[in-house]
């Protein structure tokens, strides 16, 4: 099996047992492999209706063809589950040297099932793998817990959850490494079935079909990438971005009541001054020249620490929707986020949530312990994140994320939790861009930007960003196009590299099947379908793709978009096309002849 190792580990925590079964080379084939590949096995393995948090709901970690390969930013990994904070089908692409290590380990993916009663790891080294014990390591930090792991296997790369995984808490994620896979709550999947942490350290090659024609295309990739320094972040990583969403009018204030403006950016998210002030070293992940990571060190109070980040969905987030302008209150709240395992996105749109909440009146003082929860209180909003990651008083309610903590607040607060089927959005307004609306509103998983980004092609492209026009095709055709990358493990900031020929092309010279760009799209498409399968076979229908009402309904007070509100009439038109081009009802459902035409059942 070129481009892959052909091997999976299948692990049982009930019973503490693992095995291993062939890679199913057809499925391989039609869903290439990563996102694809473990929707399929997902589908297949998962019960309908199994809840999320049962020893019943399957994860599933599946690496790419590309993975292990010399490919650059394609070293990635898939994780797929259903999700206890929506209750949907949940997949999240992860980087850092986890997956390449998997890989080089000799194994494509790893498919657990099962709960245990008691702390567990799993140990892999090459071909050796074994289930051990972890209740010395039940409470433990992230970072904590990857020390120790190392300190007893040298080498060895660590995914692990921490104390919010552990204590079920619906926006926990698993920290590989200094990456993070954290939408929807995978940690608190690994919570419920008692699983710690996986190490793996890997010794091998992975074999491809052209290894010398390969290595001459990577060598052309490299010498694209240094001489085009619009592809690289080496100096800035995403904080470019902030500056770029608040000037076109995008970059959500206060709980995306209103935005933020490029003139208004605080001084201390200006981007020379953040690299001069607080970044001590690059970071990326392995072979890839992007280098969009960053450390920073930082004081907060009492702590001294560093941190990889912060993203700019992270700043977003704790920053500007949550009124604050302290950079090293952001530091902070990354690095709580990563110590408790905490997703940064969704923690930081629940607390501006409860922010807004505070400010009308609908909790308050006896509510919070005390504690002045207005927009801008940094101390605040940092010690939330850790009673969030404790299940502390007010942070026990937050746990459960907006859209749950709305249901309890009542008084109409669920108008202002920014959400779609449970997940919080990503840091963008999409009042500034209708097509993104459609997206947040349609994905598979809710509220994320990964899999349905519009930004660039309807901001920068010829699209009227304030019209319906067009926004249906632009959506389908850019979930595809994830689809298939998120399956070939291309990371969001690589696809700016890979043009869909390219991307064949580099399929054949790994696994050695030819397909052109038109067949990889397809299979994307494939993919996106069939993720869309699983949530109506548990359910989900047209009622579950809109976004926040006040996305709908109300009309920013300033920026591009001032005055202008999308409404449902507008909405409506843009999901009927969308349903309509994509071969489904429109219910949202897909219909038996786009099944038949995507050959997803047989």
């Amino acid at each position: 099996m070129l481009g892959r190792t052909g091997k999976l580990i299948y692990v049982d925590l009930l019973k503490r047992k693992t095995s291993v079964e062939s890679l199913n080379q057809t499925w391989a084939e039609k869903y290439l492999g990563g996102r694809g590949l473990a929707a399929k096995y997902f589908f297949e393995l998962q019960r309908v209706g199994t809840p999320p948090l049962s020893a019943e709901n399957v994860f599933i970690i599946m690496t790419g063809p590309f993975t292990g390969t010399p490919i650059p930013a394609a070293q990635r990994m898939e994780m797929v589950t259903k999700s206890p904070l929506t209750g949907t089908y949940l997949c999240s692409s992860v980087g850092g040297d986890f997956p390449r290590e998997l890989k080089l380990a000799g194994w494509d993916g790893i498919i657990i099932t099962g709960s245990s009663e008691h702390p567990l790891r799993l140990s892999i080294q090459d071909n050796e793998v074994r289930i051990n014990r972890a209740d010395d390591l039940w409470g433990r930090y992230c970072g904590e817990t990857q020390k120790i792991i190392k300190e007893e296997e040298p080498g060895a790369k660590v995914a692990c959850i921490g104390p919010a995984g552990e204590r079920l808490v619906k926006l926990a994620s698993i920290q590989c490494e200094e990456r993070s896979a954290a939408r929807g709550g995978p940690g608190t999947v690994w919570g419920f079935k008692k699983l710690k942490a996986i190490s793996v350290r890997g010794t091998g090659e992975v074999e491809v079909a052209a290894p010398e024609e390969l290595k001459e295309e990577v060598l052309e990739i490299y010498k694209k990438v240094k001489a085009n320094p619009g592809l690289r972040m080496d100096k800035y990583g995403t904080m470019n971005q902030l500056k770029l969403a608040s000037h076109f009018g995008i970059l959500p204030l206060k709980n995306f009541q209103s935005v933020l403006l490029e003139e208004e950016i605080p001084a201390e998210f200006d981007t020379e001054y953040w690299r001069s002030r607080w970044v001590i070293g690059d970071t990326a992940c392995p072979l890839c020249p992007i280098i969009c990571g960053k450390v920073a060190e930082f004081s907060f109070g009492s702590l001294r620490a560093k941190v990889e980040g912060p993203e700019y969905e992270t700043i977003g987030m704790f920053g500007p929707s949550c009124g604050v302008d302290r950079m090293e209150a952001v530091l902070a709240a990354n690095y709580w986020c990563d110590q408790l395992g905490l997703d940064t996105i969704s923690t930081g749109s629940t607390i501006a949530f409860a922010m807004e909440c505070y400010e009308k009146g609908i909790i308050n003082k006896a509510d919070t312990g005390g504690v002045d929860l207005s927009f801008g209180n940094a101390e605040a909003m940092v010690e939330l994140v850790r009673k969030i990651g404790n299940r502390e008083g007010l942070g026990n309610t937050l746990a459960e994320g907006s859209a749950m903590a709305a249901k309890k607040f009542g008084h109409q607060s669920e108008t202002f939790a920014m959400q779609v089927k449970g997940l919080e959005y990503s840091a963008y307004e999409p009042r500034g861009f209708w097509g993104q609306a459609l997206g947040f509103g349609t994905n598979v998983r809710g509220g994320a930007h990964n899999q349905v980004f519009t930004f660039y092609k309807e901001v920068l492209g010829k699209f009227d960003r304030m019209s319906p026009e067009g926004k249906a095709e632009l959506v389908k055709n850019v979930q595809n196009e994830r689809a298939a990358l998120d399956s070939l493990q291309v990371c969001i900031f690589g696809s700016a590299i890979y043009p869909f020929d390219l991307c064949s092309r580099l399929y054949t010279l790994v696994t050695g099947e030819k397909i052109d760009s038109k067949e990889l799209i397809r299979r994307g498409e494939r993919t996106y379908t069939l993720e869309r399968l699983i949530n109506c076979r548990d359910g989900l229908s047209r009622k579950d793709d809109y976004p926040a009402k006040r996305t709908l309904e109300e009309a920013l007070p300033r920026g591009f978009a001032q005055g202008r509100v999308i409404g449902r009439q507008n909405y409506d038109k843009m999901l009927d096309e969308f349903y309509k081009i994509r071969g489904w009802d429109q219910a949202g459902h897909p219909t038996k002849e786009k099944l038949l035409e995507l050959e997803i059942f047989n």
